[in-house]
């Protein structure tokens, strides 16, 4: 995480946090003082720590993105809002499937949702170890674990209708499409997948 700052108190998005976000999980801060770290995963993505409380939260902003309308920005937001609470109701809230609560969201505020902090290390490091320090046992672990949450959400949403592969593919292109476009994978990695 790179430190930025402190969250100014005229910002709008600090009396969000203050009166709509704090009080949701029982932090009674009369003067929150929120410090600011960007996260290496976006540029969009942003952990808020009240120094007061200790409390964290993450911040994802969907406006402001080049190109991306208001319209989708809200869209985005919703959706992703709306699929934390439906993981949750069927659920994810505890070990050892645990997907962090949502707890508000403000389409005047930039498209931001704001959802709990979960403590963690990102699957990135895990495949960097295994690369860089041959550390593969811990990497299959957290893979493992993954294949585990995967396979318990298709028990928990699969529906008895069949499925429809054309639908399915054409969603794995645009996002095979959009990976390609914003940098994250390249044509020849892209071939690989389209190949196999």
């Amino acid at each position: 995480m790179k430190y930025l700052g402190h969250l100014s108190k005229e910002d709008s998005l600090h009396g969000y946090l203050r009166y709509d976000i704090l009080s949701k999980l029982g932090v009674n801060s009369s003067s929150p003082d929120f410090r600011v770290y960007s996260l290496p995963s976006s540029n969009h993505v942003y952990l808020y720590e009240d120094r007061r409380s200790g409390t964290r939260l993450i911040g994802k902003f969907f406006g402001g993105i080049s190109g991306r309308s208001p319209e989708t920005a809200f869209l985005r937001m919703e959706r992703e809002f709306n699929n934390l609470l439906h993981l949750r109701s069927i659920g994810f809230t505890g070990h050892p499937h645990y997907v962090a609560r949502p707890l508000g969201r403000n389409s005047s505020l930039d498209c931001v949702l704001v959802e709990e902090f979960c403590y963690g290390t990102p699957l990135t490091d895990f495949i960097v170890k295994a690369i860089r320090e041959g550390r593969r046992e811990p990497l299959f672990q957290k893979l493992t674990a993954l294949a585990y949450f995967l396979a318990t959400l298709h028990n928990r949403t699969a529906f008895r209708d069949r499925v429809d592969f054309n639908r399915d593919c054409s969603y794995f292109d645009r996002i095979m499409g959009q990976l390609k476009t914003w940098g994250h994978m390249g044509w020849d990695e892209a071939e690989e997948f389209l190949l196999a």
